[in-house]
């Protein structure tokens, strides 16, 4: 049986993940993310720094997004990151501001200004954000429409 000193330092410098129950639904709900989406190079950088440091970057639809992107805002998961599917009609400047947003919200940058900064000021973070948020909740009204027969 392995004691909290029998660690090896590689442990130590992992982020703490979520339980097994968690981390099986995390799986379920959601596919890996391999750095097919669209992002500007310093999230993108960001988010396979993380990755190679042992969190699980992932990828989901519009309606599991919002729920695992709410278990991340709320601090109920850490090492955890969670990006709208590349099937929802993001532009590279939304998706890399909800992107930003994760970050901030997992406590993997300081503030969402870390990123914007990095980004030259000429991105306007809040009016991407909010663009790329209603295209993600038009996602599921549009296949809540499409399920119940509503025009």
């Amino acid at each position: 049986m392995m004691t909290a000193n029998d660690r090896s330092e590689s442990d130590a410098t992992r982020p703490p993940g979520p339980g097994l129950i968690v981390r099986l639904l995390i799986i379920a709900s959601t596919v890996p993310w391999r750095n097919e989406t669209r992002l500007v190079e310093p999230v993108r950088g960001r988010l396979l720094a993380l990755k190679a440091a042992g969190w699980s970057v992932r990828q989901a639809s519009a309606r599991n997004f919002l729920i695992w992107r709410s278990a991340v805002c709320s601090s109920a998961i850490s090492g955890v990151i969670v990006l709208p599917s590349r099937h929802i009609a993001l532009d590279r400047d939304e998706r890399s501001a909800i992107a930003i947003d994760m970050l901030a919200a997992a406590g993997a940058i300081a503030s969402t200004s870390e990123l914007e900064g990095a980004l030259g000021g000429a991105f306007p973070f809040e009016g991407f954000y909010r663009s790329g948020m209603a295209k993600v909740q038009q996602a599921i009204a549009y296949g809540w429409a499409i399920r119940t027969g509503s025009p």
